[in-house]
């Protein structure tokens, strides 16, 4: 990568590596933060959940990258695929990765600028806490016919339920919204992208387009047979620029909550980033390509 020494220099099909780096970055950041106790707003718990999601999104990158590049093959290798399906199936899965984050620990950034960290630390700990009962409770119902695995679930989830209703958001709601959000604990992921940097064209119709290479309809059959049809004019270095644009928001985010420093990144890392984060929010419309 040294071998560029401006943006405009840098080849399309080598900005995962400019990608790559920074996650590493990022990573050894949070990494030696959390081995420090240094969990800035939060506390061990919620740094962990953090941890967590990063390393998840992280490893997914990497294999839309993989299939991107390196292709899928039959078991004999005597024949290449470029799995546009499982491709944007896995950004789709980042994209929502990231909305979760935002919605837990972002959507509140007013707490990190105008008020306590305790009071931000409430607000994210409850829907931290909504967060773990809705996944216990989908852990009961997909053990039905497993017993013993079951009854964990569900006595993890009794216990949250506790704290849930000891929580003094909780008890300021009214009967009929206390029910509603222990059924949904969260909006939309529509909803949720709203709150982001995200422009419209990013947060609703990209998310919807993602989602129909995960859904076997008519449509979209058609469309990805054509696809297949028609790989030699498939842009394979541009086919990943919603993952790209999702990235920078994540790690700005993240750089955010812990006070990362921006110097870690090198000028072109940086560069592209401010490139990707200006994309992100804006409309197709509205690109100027002069």
């Amino acid at each position: 990568m040294d071998k560029y020494k401006t943006l405009e220099d840098i080849s399309n099909s080598d900005v995962r590596y400019y990608m790559d780096s920074i996650l590493k970055k990022i990573a050894t950041e949070l990494e030696k933060k959390y081995n420090n106790e240094d969990f800035g707003y939060l506390n061990r718990e919620l740094m962990y959940l953090i941890l967590i999601m990063f390393n998840k999104f992280k490893i997914q990158f990497y294999s839309v990258i993989k299939l991107t590049y390196d292709m899928t093959h039959d078991l004999e290798n005597k024949y290449e695929y470029l799995d546009i399906v499982s491709i944007n199936a896995l950004q789709r899965t980042c994209y929502e990765n990231y909305l979760i984050f935002h919605y837990i620990f972002i959507s509140h950034e007013d707490f990190i600028n105008n008020n306590s960290k305790e009071d931000y630390l409430h607000e994210v700990t409850f829907k931290y806490l909504l967060y773990k009962y809705d996944g216990y409770k989908q852990s009961e119902m997909s053990f039905e016919k497993i017993p013993e695995e079951k009854g964990q679930a569900k006595s993890l989830k009794k216990e949250v339920l506790k704290l849930i209703r000891l929580n003094e958001t909780y008890k300021s709601m009214d009967a009929n919204t206390k029910k509603d959000i222990l059924e949904r604990w969260r909006p939309s992921w529509n909803e949720i992208a709203k709150k982001t940097k995200l422009s419209i064209w990013n947060s609703k119709s990209m998310y919807n387009l993602l989602s129909q290479y995960s859904h076997t309809s008519y449509t979209s059959l058609l469309s990805i047979n054509h696809y297949y049809l028609n790989l030699s004019t498939y842009d394979r270095d541009s086919m990943n620029l919603t993952l790209y644009q999702i990235t920078t928001l994540f790690v700005k985010d993240i750089c955010k909550i812990f006070c990362i420093d921006k110097n870690i990144f090198s000028s072109l890392e940086e560069g592209l980033m401010n490139e990707f984060y200006y994309l992100a929010q804006i409309n197709p419309n509205e690109i100027n390509v002069n």
